[in-house]
């Protein structure tokens, strides 16, 4: 899509090309709008032409439609400003037409802004006393324009905590998973994270207590998005749950998307589809928790080892717990490093991801039961430390808590884990085979060959192996019984 060039005041090419989608999914829609927003509010040529025409054929009381519009510009200027791409993609960015008095409230917003950016520069050279306050009512543009340039009014924004209201922390699981906030839920692959987000689920939907016994809430609805397991796969898990799976809500496709001219799915991605999930939310008004498994696989092509990537994509998510006052549960790998002893550092990809939670859980095996699960605390931001919990996944993947607290945290489990041993390399073990057989007394290669070839290490390995113990090796004997020796002894005139 063509676009004039950005002024200083920037504007927003993804808020024309909603505002367009809207009007062209409920044309009636232009009768009110039209009254806000003129032609020229548009930064983007090609959105300013098909507003002006679908405005024009509005006016006419002839149908507006992509057909429409493109035979009423004619073929010349649907190639030069790219206007069928730019019609699909406006179909595209928009599920419905709900919000089209908010972006035609931001089109002419920045209009405005352009306008005024317009006559600031060509105020440039005025100079305005800045120290007496402006009379809001008496401001007129060049007045305002000068007062801007000067710097006396600042783009920053801030208000004192005095007008911020205090609130209590909402929990959907008292001290443990709160609402409005990110909770973090890592664990090793395969140790039931995704068994325990559902047995979590499953408690939500039916009301059902805790596993501290802390009482549930009313039955609330919950999103269920999986990167791992499929929809068949997750039914009959909440089914064994004995759970109302009307309550529980996974996407029936991808993000649909226009694509080399056809309609395509494509994997929901929290960096352009944030707008799409609180829709969603709009309606389910029910819901309590968002569970994403996994967190890293809703980043689009975001690097999740990168802070700054991880803040941009999951600060929005953050934003939008708030605002829902719904809890969102992120499961998340335990990371490779094996060696820390801190559970704050053992979770997948950056430290955002545990910054921005405010409250973060580990699932740990039992060193002295690997049966045994522990669902011990990392950190909690919001309240006070909670004791560690246990569970065993028991046929058919159901977890069983147990009813009493543990008396463990998470730094401890972690120092309390022997990791396993290295695995050798061949040439280490061909290293101790060659020095256990030379250990007593010289050996013929003859009979090296022979053995070596029960102990599945190569020749060539061995030979390799020689060389970096130093083996000495000698001709022995005279004739048909001459053969080639190795030993570890220091070699002597025979």
């Amino acid at each position: 899509m063509q676009r004039r060039a950005k002024s200083l005041v920037g504007q927003q090419a993804d808020v024309e090309l909603h505002l367009i989608g809207c009007l062209l999914l409920n044309e009636q829609r232009i009768d009110t709008v039209r009254n806000l927003v003129g032609s020229g509010d548009f930064a983007s040529s090609t959105c300013e032409a098909i507003y002006r025409t679908a405005c024009q054929l509005r006016g006419e009381g002839q149908p507006v439609n992509p057909l429409a519009i493109g035979t009423a510009l004619g073929q010349q200027q649907c190639s030069e400003l790219n206007i069928i791409s730019t019609l699909a993609e406006a179909l595209e960015a928009v599920p419905h037409d709900t919000h089209t008095d908010y972006y035609a409230g931001l089109v002419r917003e920045y209009g405005t802004r352009r306008a005024l950016q317009s006559k600031l520069l060509d105020k440039a050279g005025l100079v305005t006393d800045c120290s007496q306050p402006l009379d809001p009512a008496k401001l007129n543009f060049e007045d305002y324009a000068t007062f801007r340039l000067n710097g006396a009014s600042s783009g920053l924004k801030t208000k004192t905590l005095g007008s911020v209201e205090p609130t209590e922390t909402a929990w959907l699981w008292p001290g443990r998973i709160p609402l409005g906030s990110l909770t973090l839920f890592s664990g090793e692959p395969g140790i039931g994270k995704t068994f325990a987000a559902a047995d979590f689920a499953a408690r939500v939907a039916m009301g059902w207590s805790w596993p501290d016994g802390s009482p549930g809430g009313e039955p609330r609805d919950v999103v269920f998005l999986s990167a791992e397991d499929n929809e068949e796969t997750l039914s009959r898990r909440f089914e064994m749950l004995s759970c109302d799976r009307e309550r529980i809500h996974i996407l029936d496709s991808g993000i649909e998307e226009f694509i080399d001219g056809k309609f395509r799915d494509r994997f929901l991605n929290l960096q352009t589809d944030i707008g799409h999930l609180e829709e969603l939310f709009e309606r389910v008004p029910a819901a309590g928790l968002l569970i994403l498994d996994t967190a890293a696989d809703f980043m689009g092509n975001a690097n999740q080892n990168r802070n700054d990537e991880v803040r941009a994509v999951y600060t929005p998510l953050a934003r939008l717990a708030k605002r829902q006052n719904i809890a969102v549960l992120l499961l998340a790998h335990f990371n490779k490093n094996t060696a820390t002893t801190q559970a704050i550092y053992r979770g997948m990809g950056s430290l955002a991801f545990v910054a921005l939670a405010r409250v973060s859980w580990g699932l740990f095996r039992d060193p002295e039961q690997k049966q045994r699960i522990l669902f011990s605390q990392v950190k909690n931001n919001l309240g006070p430390p909670q004791p560690a919990l246990a569970f065993e996944i028991v046929e058919p993947g159901l977890p069983a808590w147990e009813p009493d607290p543990v008396e463990v945290d998470s730094d401890q489990l972690l120092a309390e884990r022997k990791p396993a041993p290295a695995k050798k390399s061949q040439r280490s073990r061909a290293k101790e085979w060659l020095t256990e057989q030379l250990a007593q007394h010289p050996v013929s290669v003859v009979t090296l060959r022979e053995r070596a070839a029960g102990v599945n290490i190569s020749w060539r390995t061995i030979e390799r192996a020689s060389s970096d113990l130093q083996v000495q090796k000698y001709k022995f004997g005279a004739g048909e019984e001459q053969a080639w020796m190795w030993t570890l002894e220091e070699l002597r005139s025979f």
